[in-house]
């Protein structure tokens, strides 16, 4: 689920990301401006918002309340804003003479941007994806109003058992969730340090 949620997050954030930089469409700047806002909501207003959406005709015939999907889209609003200032810096970076020139050897859009704009931008991309990832293997709230029974994710499930008193296990998904944290946190780091590099 949490890579679920990084993925859709990250590409939804160079989606509009592009959109803002690199086009001139009108009302680009309020597309930018909204999706910051989640940014200063907390996650249990998030999630409220969605049970009260997705639990109202006509989304409520979706029938996605309880499951993963409305737990990974609650993460996503949540996280969008992060996505979104990551990838607008790194876009900027990227000067329009490259593709320009590649455009002028005959590339079209799409070979432009496999070719040299994913690939300039693939540290951005990963340190975000792990950022996201690390915050929602550790999100409790969100999960904690959206989740159901058949659909725990891990921090409530953590939860669940120290409020239960098993505390043996209750420490054992905790030393499990540093496990799994510790290596994306070097690995993130990581990939900072290479866009730094690369702006510098």
């Amino acid at each position: 689920m949490m890579g679920l949620a990084a993925t859709a997050t990250m590409l939804l954030a160079f989606l509009v990301s592009w959109i803002v930089v690199r086009t001139k469409i009108h009302g680009r700047a309020i597309l930018d401006g909204l999706l910051f806002l989640p940014h200063s909501i907390p996650g249990i207003v998030i999630a409220l918002a969605m049970i009260m959406a997705y639990l109202t005709a006509p989304l409520s015939y979706l029938g996605i309340y309880g499951t993963l999907w409305i737990v990974a889209m609650g993460l996503i609003v949540s996280y969008i804003a992060f996505g979104t200032r990551l990838m607008n810096s790194s876009i900027v970076q990227i000067q329009k003479e490259l593709e320009e020139a590649a455009y002028v050897c005959g590339a079209t859009s799409m070979r432009t941007l496999l070719a040299i704009t994913m690939p300039l931008l693939s540290p951005a991309f990963a340190a975000g994806w792990i950022w996201v990832s690390v915050h929602a293997l550790r999100a409790f709230s969100i999960p904690l109003m959206l989740a159901s029974k058949r659909n725990e994710v891990f921090a409530v499930l953590l939860w669940q058992y120290w409020s239960d008193g098993d505390v043996s296990l209750a420490s054992t998904l905790g030393v499990l969730l540093m496990i799994t944290l510790i290596p994306l946190t070097l690995l993130m780091r990581r990939f900072i340090t290479q866009l730094s590099g690369q702006q510098n």
